[in-house]
């Protein structure tokens, strides 16, 4: 047996995985000044700008399955940052909606967010963070075939 293909250090997965939770937590411990997790303020900002979405266009568009954007949407419902509501056309679409409350939400967690953002650069330093992103566009691109 081949005991190096078992080192997790060797996979890319955990590689990867290891810095998200990284990136994670400076916005997660942002975010939650504002009441919000990092996954909760990607979905209110896309649902901001993006107006009233369908939830399928907006699991696409964010790369997630119906069931984790079900879990991840709930508690933007609960707290009456976001209504889904019935396509007037269609009833099996469900549309996104953020309310007021919602809109005004969004706009405080941009400002940790933007806080989030600016100490991740800082600790990346520019080059890093540009190679970073075009890094990660390239590896969708090719895994989003």
């Amino acid at each position: 047996m081949n005991h190096s293909a078992l080192d997790p250090q060797l996979c890319t997965h955990y590689k990867v995985r290891k810095l998200v939770r990284a990136l994670s937590r400076y916005y997660d411990a942002e975010l939650a000044k504002a009441g919000l997790k990092a996954t909760q303020f990607t979905l209110l900002t896309q649902i901001v700008l993006s107006g009233p979405i369908a939830l399928g266009e907006l699991a696409d568009m964010i790369g997630l399955d119906a069931s984790t954007l079900s879990r991840n949407i709930r508690p933007l419902i609960t707290n009456d940052w976001v209504t889904v509501d019935a396509s007037r056309h269609d009833a099996r679409i469900r549309i996104a909606s953020a309310t007021p409350a919602g809109r005004q939400k969004q706009k405080t967690a941009q400002e940790c967010w933007q806080k989030a953002q600016e100490r991740v650069i800082e600790l990346l330093g520019d080059d890093l963070h540009h190679k970073l992103h075009k890094l990660n566009e390239r590896a969708l691109e090719r895994l989003y075939l």
